[in-house]
């Protein structure tokens, strides 16, 4: 549910739009749990910088199976004409513009990706990524979980069934990272495999 009007007004004045008290949120979790940072800069296309400017906070949700296996999907869209984004673990925005708090956010990409929901979630690492176009830079704040799964993600389970198929043609479970993951994920995979470790 949306934020009654007068109180985002009020909140706006006195703390700032939503995204930016996400950002602060994002900045607390950071202090309360020393979490690492993580940061880094691409060039992209002005496709991808559109598409880039449609939310600037974020989640990625490092998401375990029984076997203790990460889910990855592959994601063919490019940054660039010659940098693919690849392997990534799941995540997305955070919805601020409806009130939608980070761990809503986790539970609801988590849900709407792979139908299931998560349990142990814990906060592991901050991640900054700034996406340069040609005349402007964009800077996305995130925040990382590592979360087990409320029952068995399986790829013998049928794939079609569930949707991924539609959503992706690749997707994989795996104890340790690829060498190429998209942006920061790699990252976050291995502080991910220390936590559960």
């Amino acid at each position: 549910d949306a934020l009654d009007p007068e109180l985002s007004s009020l909140l706006s004045r006195v703390y700032g739009t939503t995204a930016q008290r996400t950002i602060d949120l994002i900045n607390r979790y950071a202090e309360l749990y020393d979490l690492p940072a993580f940061e880094k800069e691409w060039n992209v296309d002005p496709q991808f910088f559109a598409h880039c400017t449609e939310a600037v906070n974020f989640v990625v949700v490092a998401l375990y199976n029984s076997k203790r296996e990460f889910f990855l999907v592959y994601s063919s869209s490019h940054l660039s004409a010659n940098e693919p984004v690849g392997w990534r673990l799941l995540g997305g925005p955070i919805q601020d513009y409806k009130g939608e708090s980070i761990e809503e956010a986790v539970n609801r990409i988590v849900k709407s990706e792979v139908g299931l929901e998560v349990a142990e979630l814990e906060p592991i690492a901050t991640v900054r990524q700034r996406f340069r176009g040609s005349t402007a830079t964009i800077e996305h704040c995130g925040l990382a979980f590592i979360a087990r799964a409320i029952g068995d993600l399986n790829v013998s389970r049928n794939p079609t069934a569930l949707g991924w198929a539609d959503r992706w043609k690749e997707f994989k479970f795996a104890a340790t990272p690829p060498d190429q993951m998209a942006f920061l994920n790699r990252e976050v995979f291995m502080v991910a495999i220390d936590r559960l470790t």
